[in-house]
């Protein structure tokens, strides 16, 4: 459905909040129109040959099949580092204990491509290692 329809037939689209459409508009016209958002696009030069040219170095690699690393990830939307304010003197960092793997380990800064409430989108990439991109930018992953 095209936006110039959906404003004909007086439905509105919550971009941010897919169930709020399903209260609004009802499982028929929403679940019509999300189709076009689970559609994953195919990426250009995405082909098994080049997928099975990048993947080959590490299948028979006997080093590479050993290693099983410990791997410590924090997610917490309300986690700050409120040192990275310039004007910010603190008499103590808060942070010190999670800087201090950071610092005895390899660590860094995660940036992630959705904010505002959507951190089930930021889990499911984590966790599967797929972009929610391909879910469409209105669904929940």
């Amino acid at each position: 459905m095209n936006n110039k329809l959906l404003k004909q037939i007086k439905i509105e689209k919550d971009t941010l909040v897919v169930n709020d459409n399903y209260i609004n508009n009802g499982f028929v016209l929403t679940l019509i129109n999300e189709i076009n958002n689970i559609k994953v696009k195919k990426t250009h030069g995405y082909t098994k040959e080049v997928i099975q040219e990048l993947i080959e170095p590490y299948l028979n690699n006997d080093k590479c099949n050993k290693i099983q690393p410990n791997i410590i990830m924090i997610m917490c939307e309300a986690l700050y580092d409120i040192n990275d304010i310039a004007e910010t003197k603190l008499s103590e960092d808060p942070l010190a204990q999670i800087k201090s793997y950071s610092s005895e380990y390899t660590g860094g800064k995660l940036g992630v491509s959705v904010f505002g409430g959507t951190t089930a989108q930021t889990e499911y990439e984590v966790l599967t290692g797929n972009m929610v991109d391909f879910t469409g930018s209105q669904n929940i992953a």
